[in-house]
């Protein structure tokens, strides 16, 4: 799960990954109906610094077009399969699956 936090007397949000400890960073594109690929841009360079950290990027519910466009894109290659879940039940599930012998 990620957490923000707004930063003291603004209206800027800031990730608190570092402060919560997490370990997977969900992005939920169940309402997002189509994206461009120059759009994938930024999540790709999401995924890569946090990656470097010890936190994963885990995308949930992309419609069929929305996954086909990210699997094609280098976040596809990124992340593969095993980190694209078709809703949220899902990734919880993995995720508790994942942290229960830890």
């Amino acid at each position: 799960m990620h957490v923000l936090g707004r930063k003291p007397g603004s209206n800027v949000f800031r990730p608190l990954v570092a402060e919560t400890g997490a370990r997977v960073v969900a992005l939920d594109l169940c309402a997002a109906f189509d994206l461009e690929y120059t759009a994938l841009k930024m999540p790709i360079e999401a995924e890569q610094r946090p990656r470097e950290k010890g936190v994963m990027l885990w995308i949930v519910g992309p419609n069929p077009v929305v996954q086909a466009m990210l699997m094609n894109s280098p976040l596809g290659q990124a992340l593969g399969a095993e980190r694209v879940f078709n809703n949220l039940e899902e990734a919880v599930a993995r995720y508790q699956a994942m942290t229960a012998g830890a």
